[in-house]
C-alpha cells in the first residue's frame, strides 16, 4: 500500500460530545478534522495516513466526509489502534491517476463509541 498522503493538520478532538438523537444511548461520539493534502495518486493505489483521536479504541465505528470532489477516490478511516484513527484514500481507476486533495481539503469524521450496556446485550 503506497503512502502518498503529505501532510495531515488541523487535527481536532472534543471529547464527550454527544451526538444527535438518531444515536443517543447508542454511542458517544468523538469528532475530529484534519487537512488533507496528498501527491498524484497512481491507478489501483491506496494512501494512508494515521490522525491521533483521543479516546479511539479498536471496536469503534469511524464516519469520515470529505469537503471536496475526491475526483473517484474512495474515502474510508478506521480505529488501527487505541487513539489512532486511519484514513485511507483508494483510487479504483484502471489507468488514470487521480490528485484527490489538491490544494488541502478538510475532512470531518465522527469516532462512534458504542455504549456497551445497549451492544453488549445483543451477545
Amino acid at each position: 500500500m503506497a503512502t502518498d498522503i503529505e501532510a495531515i493538520t488541523d487535527t481536532l478532538n472534543t471529547s464527550g460530545h454527544q451526538g444527535g438523537r438518531q444515536f443517543q444511548g447508542l454511542f458517544k461520539a468523538i469528532p475530529f478534522k484534519a487537512t488533507l493534502t496528498d501527491t498524484t495518486m497512481t491507478a489501483s493505489k491506496a494512501a494512508t495516513c494515521d490522525l491521533d483521536v483521543t479516546g479511539a479504541a479498536l471496536g469503534d465505528f469511524v464516519m469520515i466526509a470529505s469537503g471536496a470532489d475526491l475526483t473517484d477516490g474512495i474515502l474510508t478511516a478506521n480505529v488501527s489502534a487505541a487513539n489512532v484513527v486511519t484514513v485511507t484514500i483508494y483510487n479504483p481507476e484502471d489507468t488514470d491517476a487521480i490528485t484527490p486533495f489538491a490544494g488541502g481539503v478538510v475532512c470531518k469524521g465522527l469516532v462512534l463509541k458504542p455504549n456497551e450496556n445497549v451492544w453488549g446485550s445483543l451477545d
